[in-house]
């Protein structure tokens, strides 16, 4: 065999060699992500996921995705009450929401979807576990000062 033929075929190797090696890194890849959908952009937000590395991204794509960012709240079993768009021009909030049975005091407050699911991945994931650890029991419930209000500041008449 000629020198230059078992060059080509060595280089062939090579090309086979990696390109295996490539697809069994992006199965690897693929399987990790099936396992842990906290990391995995793609798999769809659930309150129940820890959050992971991809958490922020689908939050974030829950912005102006009203119906998409309801559903989260109704697959992870969070009882929530839809109001009606309120405000106008910069302050239209057409997102509305209020968590029910979440032992807000005083009262629920309104809140947007997205405000919404951050509070509950927040409590499920961080101050429930937390007051287990340290306090043994559940928080039962949560004092507040309000939500965002979107107003002029100052009296001015723009802005």
């Amino acid at each position: 065999m000629r020198l230059s033929t078992r060059i080509g075929r060595f280089r062939l190797d090579r090309i086979v060699i990696g390109a295996l090696v490539l697809g069994a890194i992006g199965l690897g890849i693929r399987g990790w992500l099936h396992e842990n959908p906290q990391h995995n952009p793609w798999a769809p937000l659930e309150i129940a996921h820890l959050p992971g590395w991809a958490t922020g991204q689908k939050i974030n794509a829950l912005r102006g995705a009203t119906d998409d960012c309801r559903a989260v709240l109704d697959r992870g079993g969070v009882a929530f009450e839809v109001l009606p768009p309120s405000g106008e021009n910069a302050c239209l909030r057409d997102d509305r929401t209020v968590l029910s049975g979440e032992g807000f005091s005083p009262a629920n407050p309104q809140m947007t979807c997205l405000a919404a699911t951050g509070y509950a991945i927040w409590m499920e994931h961080g101050v429930q576990p937390a007051a287990e650890a340290i306090l043994g029991s559940r928080i039962a419930r949560v004092e507040h000062l309000g939500t965002y209000n979107c107003r002029r500041i100052g009296g001015g008449n723009d802005g």
